[in-house]
C-alpha cells in the first residue's frame, strides 16, 4: 500500500483552473506563432549540445511528431 499524500490546502477550483490555462499562449490558435530559430532562442540548447560533443550528429533518428499518421509514418521509414 502506498503511502497517503495529503496537504493543507484544499484543491483549485475548476474556475482558477480554467483562469490559469487561459492565460497560457495557446500557440495552436493564434497566427503570431514564432517559428524562427530566432523567435524560439535556441542559442542555450546548442550551447548545451555543443558542450555535450553535438551527439545529435553521430545519431541516425528520425523524430515522428504529430496527432496523426505517426505509425503509418514510423513503419514506412523502419522499411
Amino acid at each position: 500500500m502506498s503511502p497517503r499524500i495529503t496537504t493543507d490546502r484544499p484543491p483549485p477550483r475548476r474556475e482558477a483552473a480554467d483562469r490559469f490555462l487561459a492565460g497560457r499562449i495557446d500557440y495552436e490558435r493564434t497566427q503570431s506563432m514564432p517559428n524562427s530559430e530566432e523567435a524560439l532562442k535556441l542559442d542555450r540548447m546548442r550551447e548545451l549540445l555543443r558542450r555535450l560533443g553535438n551527439p545529435q550528429e553521430s545519431m541516425p533518428i528520425v523524430h515522428v511528431a504529430g496527432t496523426k499518421g505517426k505509425g503509418s509514418t514510423a513503419a514506412m521509414i523502419a522499411a
